[in-house]
C-alpha cells in the first residue's frame, strides 16, 4: 500500500512516551502511511526527535506544533485545521496509547475503493490490558498483555449501515454503536466533520462524538469488518474525564442543552431534506437514544458506593506483606493463562467470523511484533537513550 493512500491523523495531548510507543511499533511495521500529528501539548523533547526524520526512518511524517488545547475549542479548531492539510483520498483518526493493525486496515482501503457509496470503513477493535509495571514511569507502557478481547466492548459489534433511508441508516447507527471513531474515512468527509465541529463548538465531548458518529452516516454508508481486527485499543489509559470535577459540575458551566439542541437540529433537518420527512419524530429519536445512554452513564458515575467495598480495602489493609506477595504471584500465574486463553478465543472468533488462514497468520505475526515491543529491551532502551527526562516524571 503506498503512503499516498492512507493518512493516519494523531491529535495528540500529553502522554509522550505513548507517543514514542506507538511510533517505535509503526516503524517496526515498515507502516507505509503518511502520519500527520497535531500536537495540542508541544513538549521540546518529543518535538525534536518527531522533526528529525532520522528518529523514525521507516515513516512518513508530518508533524504540527498547535497551541495548548486548553479547552475543546481550542482542539476542535486544531483538528479542523490539521483535517485541511490532508493530502490522501482516505483517513483514519489514531490515539497514541493504542496500535494499529495493517493487515485489518488494507481490506478496509480496498473496500472503499471499490464502493463509492461508503464514506467509511473498518475492521473490529480488538482491547488489550498490560500487567502493572514496576517502574511507575512505564506503568500501562510495557509489560506481558494481561487481558486481550476480541471486541474492546460488548458494544463494538461490527455492522454494515447500508440502508438507502438516511432516517434508518442514521438512528440504527446511533443506536446500536459501532466503531465508527477509529474506521477508515474518506478525507474529504473526515475534513467535513471536523470544519463543522468546530463551527459548532461543542462544550461536551460526549455531544460532540455523537454529532461525529451520526454525521458519519448522514454523509454515507458506513461498514465494519467482523472477519478482520484493524484497531487494537488499550484499556485504562485514555485521558480520563474531560471534566475539571465531575458532570454536575461541568453541566452548571457548560451549554449542554444548547448544544444538545444544535446537534439535534442539525442531523434531523439533513435527514429529514434527504428523505422528504417530518424531522420532529428523527429528533424525538435521537433524544430518546441520547437520553438512555445518558442515564446510564449518570447510574454509573454517581451510583452509590457499596459499603462492602471500604469494608474489603480495610481487610487488605490489614493482610500481612508475605501474604500480599504470595497472591500477587498466583495472580500473575492466573492471569498469563487467562491471556493466553484470550488470545485462543480472538483468533477462534475471528476464524468463526470469517477471516481466512492467510489474514489469521499474517495477524498472529503483527500481534507477536506488538508484544516484542511491549515485552522486550529495545523500546525501553531507546526512551532511555533519547527521552530519559521523560522517565522521571
Amino acid at each position: 500500500m503506498s503512503s499516498q493512500l492512507l493518512t493516519l491523523l494523531m491529535p495528540l495531548k500529553g502522554r509522550h512516551l505513548f507517543t514514542l510507543r506507538f511510533l517505535w511499533q509503526a516503524n517496526k511495521f515498515l507502516l507505509p502511511y503518511r502520519i500527520l500529528i497535531a500536537d495540542g501539548e508541544v513538549h521540546p523533547v518529543i518535538a525534536g526527535l518527531l522533526e528529525n526524520p532520522a528518529t523514525f526512518p521507516n515513516l512518513d511524517i508530518e508533524y504540527i506544533r498547535y497551541p495548548d488545547d486548553t479547552s475543546f475549542t481550542q482542539f476542535y479548531r486544531k483538528m479542523a485545521d490539521a483535517s485541511s492539510r490532508l493530502r490522501t483520498p482516505y483517513t483514519m483518526m489514531v490515539d497514541n496509547d493504542d496500535f494499529v493493525i495493517p493487515s485489518g486496515i488494507e481490506p478496509c482501503l480496498e473496500f472503499l475503493t471499490a464502493n463509492d457509496d461508503y464514506v467509511s470503513c473498518g475492521g473490529g477493535v480488538a482491547g488489550f490490558a498490560l500487567r502493572p509495571a514496576s517502574d511507575a514511569a512505564l506503568s500501562n507502557l510495557i509489560g506481558p498483555f494481561d487481558r486481550l478481547a476480541y471486541r474492546y466492548s460488548p458494544n463494538y459489534f461490527s455492522r454494515d449501515l447500508a440502508s438507502p433511508s438516511l432516517a434508518t441508516r442514521v438512528i440504527d447507527g446511533y443506536a446500536n454503536y459501532m466503531t465508527t471513531y477509529y474506521n477508515v474515512f474518506r478525507s474529504r468527509a473526515m475534513a467535513t466533520i471536523c470544519h463543522e465541529c468546530a463551527d459548532l463548538n461543542f462544550s461536551d465531548l460526549e455531544i460532540h462524538e455523537s454529532y461525529f458518529a451520526m454525521r458519519t452516516l448522514v454523509l454515507g454508508k458506513a461498514r465494519s469488518n467482523k472477519s478482520c481486527v484493524s484497531y487494537l485499543r488499550q484499556y485504562g489509559t485514555s485521558l480520563g474525564s474531560a471534566f475539571k470535577k465531575d458532570w454536575v459540575h461541568h453541566l452548571l458551566r457548560s451549554r449542554f442543552t444548547t448544544d444538545f439542541d444544535a446537534m439535534v437540529s442539525r442531523i434531523s433537518s439533513a435527514v429529514a431534506a434527504a428523505d422528504g420527512v417530518d424531522p420532529d419524530p428523527i429528533a424525538e429519536q435521537i433524544r430518546n437514544i441520547f437520553g438512555d445512554g445518558l442515564r446510564i452513564l449518570l447510574s454509573r458515575r454517581y451510583g452509590p458506593n457499596p459499603r462492602m467495598e471500604q469494608y474489603k480495602q480495610s481487610v487488605r489493609e490489614l493482610i500481612p506483606g508475605w501474604l500480599h506477595d504470595a497472591r500477587a504471584w498466583r495472580s500473575r500465574s492466573a492471569a498469563a493463562r487467562s491471556a493466553a486463553r484470550a488470545r485462543d478465543e480472538v483468533f477462534s472468533k475471528l476464524a468463526a467470523d470469517g477471516a481466512d488462514v492467510t489474514y489469521l497468520r499474517r495477524f498472529e505475526q503483527e500481534l507477536e511484533s506488538i508484544e516484542e515491543t511491549l515485552r522486550g529491551a529495545d523500546f525501553p532502551r531507546f526512551v532511555q537513550q533519547h527521552a530519559p527526562d521523560l522517565l522521571k516524571t
